[in-house]
């Protein structure tokens, strides 16, 4: 997210604060499910502090911008606090947050506008011989914003693999860098009709 906020400061004159939560994120991959857990209790805090940002600041729009867990974070911030201008998801979390009714995950409702770029979707037609982990991914294909960008269908990125464990998780953040330094240039060509077939 450093990388993110060096970026944004590089092209554009703006205030940008990060969220450090590395003590409720940073148990994985033996208590994923807590640190999934945590993204209701970080949301709630962050929805109170961007709050008071908002009746302090006159004019002031806020833009979240949340990799993983992370971006599950800013829409629960963004769903109670509705001060959000903007949401952008880079990769959200999958795993504990699909296939369930009851999640907090972001929904394209959190904000005016939400936009996603999701880069390590479940696929499973996937040869389980090119797992690197125990889960074949880490993001979702499923749908969560006003706007959902899926670079080489949502999952297994070119060159990601080999990488590290979670290659074409975190290339979400290559390609939203890239797309901060070249605006225009993030183009899309196929649109998806639909909800992408998941088993039951």
């Amino acid at each position: 997210m450093i990388t993110i906020k060096d970026e944004l400061l590089r092209h554009s004159d703006q205030t940008v604060a990060l969220v450090g939560w590395s003590r409720g994120a940073h148990l994985l991959p033996v208590r994923y499910r807590q640190a999934a857990a945590n993204t209701e209790t970080v949301g709630v805090w962050l929805a109170g502090y961007v709050q008071q940002m908002n009746l302090s600041i006159v004019g002031i729009e806020i833009w979240g911008i949340g990799h993983s867990l992370g971006a599950h974070v800013i829409g629960i911030a963004g769903r109670n606090s509705r001060a959000f201008a903007r949401i952008t998801g880079l990769d959200p979390a999958g795993p504990c947050f699909e296939k369930r009714k009851d999640t907090k995950e972001l929904r394209k409702t959190d904000a005016p506008f939400v936009d996603v770029i999701h880069t390590d979707g479940y696929f499973p037609w996937i040869d389980p011989r090119d797992w690197i982990s125990p889960v074949n991914h880490y993001g979702t294909l499923i749908p969560l914003g006003t706007i959902d960008f899926y670079p080489n269908y949502g999952y297994k990125q070119p060159g990601a693999i080999g990488l590290h464990i979670a290659g074409s998780h975190t290339r979400a953040i290559d390609l939203f860098i890239w797309s901060i330094a070249n605006p225009g240039k993030f183009r899309t060509y196929e649109l998806l009709d639909g909800v992408p077939e998941f088993e039951k």
